[in-house]
């Protein structure tokens, strides 16, 4: 049924504001709630980027490790075979020679296996300060992904909440005379949040600007639909 008396007008004015109201509240709401989504979310990534970067770390001690194992191989293979050669050594120059790099080569395996132990230790301490790290991001990552999980749930009833604010806006928009409807939706485009203001210490809450007196008879009278003369909004007397 179509609104045309100014009563019934102003009545539907009141409920789309009210509604309004609370879309605007909605959304606010809304808003804060998908910060602190991405905070969350910045958390995590910098918890699983820590996680990669000392993972990253320990692969790169073990290939160390399996590196300098693979070189401590290689010199004993070599003494071996220069061992193995002293019986083809025909002079004591060549002999001495021979012994002098036998024993650079035990020297250089000495230090390398002093090395490994050496990365062996760090890497003991390293599982155990990774291990705490594992830890303490599982723990972090669980109790994140639960206020998640419930701020999306949150986010869920505020979008199901404002589908249905909005549906009982349309209807009551739908109750108004095409003048006043048409009115309404380029105000609505001009001012998304608030096309609709009150009347307050004779000024118009939109803009802030004053209301002629007679305009104000009229609004706390409820005898004429007024707009604010300088922003063009509804104005309505807040009811107490």
């Amino acid at each position: 049924m179509v609104a045309n008396k100014i009563a019934d007008i102003l009545s539907v004015l009141y409920q789309v504001k009210e509604i309004n109201d609370k879309i605007s509240s909605h959304l606010a709401k809304k808003d804060a709630l998908l910060v602190n989504v991405n905070k969350y979310e910045e958390e995590l990534k910098k918890l699983e980027e820590e996680y990669a970067d000392k993972e990253e770390e320990k692969k790169k001690k073990h290939k160390k490790q399996k590196d300098l194992e693979a070189q401590v191989a290689k010199y004993e293979t070599d003494i071996l075979n220069l061992e193995g050669s002293r019986t083809s050594i025909k002079t004591n120059d060549e002999y001495f020679k021979l012994i002098e790099k036998i024993d650079h080569l035990k020297n250089q395996k000495d230090e390398t296996e002093l090395q490994i132990l050496t990365i062996m230790e760090e890497f003991e301490e390293y599982q155990r300060i990774f291990k705490e790290l594992e830890t303490k991001k599982n723990s972090s990552v669980k109790k994140i992904n639960e206020e998640l999980s419930k701020i999306k749930n949150e986010i869920e009833t505020c979008d199901s909440e404002l589908g249905g604010l909005y549906k009982d806006k349309e209807d009551n928009i739908a109750e108004l005379s095409d003048k006043v409807k048409q009115t309404y939706l380029k105000l609505e485009q001009r001012y998304p949040n608030d096309p609709i203001t009150f009347l307050h210490d004779n000024t118009c809450t939109g803009c802030n600007m004053s209301v002629p007196p007679q305009v104000q008879v009229n609004i706390k009278m409820a005898e004429k639909l007024e707009n604010c003369q300088n922003c063009g909004r509804y104005l309505l007397v807040k009811k107490e």
